[in-house]
């Protein structure tokens, strides 16, 4: 079966503003994040978030890429649930992730070239008890080592 991606229709917005310009639930369960594509800086937030979800394909606690559109800096992938809450819980199994991330999935989230586990509560989800990390748009992540 093949979906018409650009012709969902949404189910409800979950976010604005930030760094993509917005963020929704589609139906079917999909979610549709789209940057600006007038601003230079923008574009490469998404050329980023694409290459870094492209190359944690395989890893079970990212989101799947569905489909890209290029022309409009929109990328449509899995659903993983709900933002987390900031609490102490949440805070500790997202900092893990990004630990796993780091040592097992050769991605690092940085400052001045230092590994940074701490995460904003926004930057990830909950869905049926697992913790996923959901965004990738900061020029602070690098790619470490080879795709797994």
């Amino acid at each position: 079966m093949v979906i018409d991606y650009e012709n969902l229709k949404r189910k409800k917005i979950l976010q604005t503003g930030g760094k993509s310009k917005y963020v929704w639930l589609m139906y079917k369960n999909i979610i549709k994040k789209t940057y600006r594509n007038d601003k230079p800086d923008q574009i490469k937030r998404f050329k980023t978030e694409v290459k870094l979800l492209d190359h944690l394909s395989n890893c079970p606690f990212v989101p799947k890429i569905l489909h890209i559109n290029q022309k409009n800096c929109t990328i449509y992938m899995t659903n993983v649930g709900k933002v987390l809450k900031e609490v102490p819980k949440d805070k500790r199994d997202l900092r893990q992730k990004m630990k796993e991330l780091h040592l097992d999935w050769n991605l690092m989230r940085h400052r001045n070239g230092n590994p940074n586990y701490k995460m904003n509560a926004n930057n990830g989800t909950r869905l049926n008890g697992k913790v996923y990390v959901i965004d990738f748009g900061s020029p602070h992540y690098k790619i470490v080592g080879p795709k797994i």
